[in-house]
């Protein structure tokens, strides 16, 4: 009995593993996958940087000012993204003229998505070098 149950918990954990990656694969695509994708490369970068400064024993600030650097540009090409989806979302309007709320509020969401992860890329290196200078000292 007691197998079963874990066998179950495993199952539904892989069952929603591969939904949120299904899901956090369909955000990339909808952001646009320039931005998204872009951020994304430079989140690993920023993880990367931020492991490698936590191994090295030697004077580490010129890693946390580039990590702090990375995560700023993070920051503001996503709002990049969204200005330019916004350009996007627009020019459909003035194409089309007559647009339904609905696919307003569509546009609107899809131009909200670069920055959001924009933001998230930015917050978890700005973390990483708190918790680097912390540890550090």
């Amino acid at each position: 009995m007691f197998v079963l149950i874990i066998d179950m918990m495993h199952l539904d954990l892989q069952i929603q593993n591969k939904s949120i990656l299904s899901f956090m694969s369909q955000k990339m695509s909808e952001g646009g996958a320039l931005f998204m994708y872009t951020l994304l490369i430079i989140l690993f970068i920023i993880l990367f940087l931020i492991v490698k400064t936590s191994l090295q024993k030697i004077k580490t600030s010129k890693l946390i000012s580039q990590i702090n650097a990375i995560s700023l540009f993070a920051l503001v090409f996503g709002f990049l993204g969204q200005i330019i989806g916004m350009i996007q979302v627009f020019d459909a309007i003035q194409f089309d003229g007559n647009i339904s709320p609905e696919i307003m509020g569509r546009g609107l969401k899809i131009t909200s998505l670069p920055p959001a992860f924009g933001m998230l890329v930015f917050l978890i290196g700005r973390l990483g070098t708190m918790i680097l200078t912390i540890f550090k000292k």
